[in-house]
């Protein structure tokens, strides 16, 4: 069986894994946080004792990445309580050192000591880091939207999901890591690629470009409030933006109680499809129509 080890990377092999990456889900990259320090090689030790191999740890101060598993091969960081599948579902993890307190502003421990907040620049170094893992799996370049609190996904949604998420979006998982990251950076680092839209805020992109088609679709949702539609013809990577239309915008996203008042847990993001692009919306009422309007090349 062939074995993906990135080069250049250093190699501190996993003694336990999940076992083979189920291949019929969609690829997926899930970052998580250790919530303590130390190097690469005394977090390879943790796991040993632990068994919690993910694939990568990452230390963003030193900019060194280690690979434990191979990227066939499933971590073993997520919880998995019923059938559908968490470390299998042809997702690569990546532990990074540090606090997910500290990912987006300086976090002061109950000690007093004071955790600097993560550098754009070192989270963009991770992105350029992991940019093969991208390019074998072909993962979409864009991301779930890192927030405290985070909006989880459904079983349903995450069997859909493709692109960058944290543990904080996993179903059958409590964790919240990596927190508030900036994944616009990391996305940067990789190579480009946008964020997702969790509602709220609602955000609208204008993207002013002569080949750009724009098109609204509506959706009945389903009994547990989700839905998706495909956009024939066209690949994940094409889709420039996407949103809900008829909600409304947030006035200044920086004063508190400016966000628009929806259906807290209503959730838009974009899957993976090896042929199209597929639109998804969860958390909404069931039985409601939804609209949605996307951007694409």
């Amino acid at each position: 069986m062939t074995e993906t080890w990135l080069p250049g990377v250093l190699r501190l092999t996993a003694s336990k894994d999940a076992g083979p990456q189920d291949t019929r889900y969609p690829p997926r990259l899930v970052l998580h946080t250790t919530e303590g320090f130390g190097t690469v090689r005394d977090l390879a030790g943790f796991y040993e004792r632990s068994t919690y191999w993910p694939n990568f740890t990452a230390d963003l101060d030193d900019h060194v990445l280690a690979q434990h598993i191979p990227l066939e091969r499933a971590g073993r960081a997520l919880s998995h309580t019923d059938q559908t599948q968490t470390n299998g579902a042809n997702c690569i993890q990546v532990e990074i050192i540090g606090f997910s307190a500290a990912a987006d502003k300086d976090y002061k421990r109950p000690d007093g000591t004071v955790i600097p907040a993560w550098k754009d620049a070192d989270v963009e170094w991770l992105g350029a880091a992991l940019a093969p893992v991208f390019s074998e799996l072909d993962i979409p370049l864009h991301s779930a939207m890192f927030a405290v609190p985070a909006v989880r996904m459904s079983n349903a949604l995450w069997t859909l999901f493709s692109g960058v998420c944290g543990h904080q979006h996993v179903p059958q998982n409590n964790h919240w890591d990596p927190g508030a990251m900036d994944s616009d950076a990391f996305l940067k680092g990789v190579g480009g690629g946008s964020s997702g839209q969790v509602v709220p805020p609602a955000t609208t992109i204008v993207v002013e470009d002569d080949h750009m088609i724009q098109l609204e679709k509506s959706i009945k949702l389903g009994a547990q409030g989700e839905g998706y539609f495909d956009i024939p013809k066209v690949k994940a990577s094409a889709v420039r933006s996407f949103n809900f239309v008829g909600l409304p915008d947030p006035a200044d996203p920086n004063i508190p109680g400016t966000y628009p008042k929806v259906p807290t847990g209503l959730y838009l993001t974009i899957a993976h499809d090896t042929r199209v692009a597929r639109i998804v919306v969860t958390g909404g009422q069931p039985g409601s129509v939804i609209s949605v309007r996307v951007l694409h090349g």
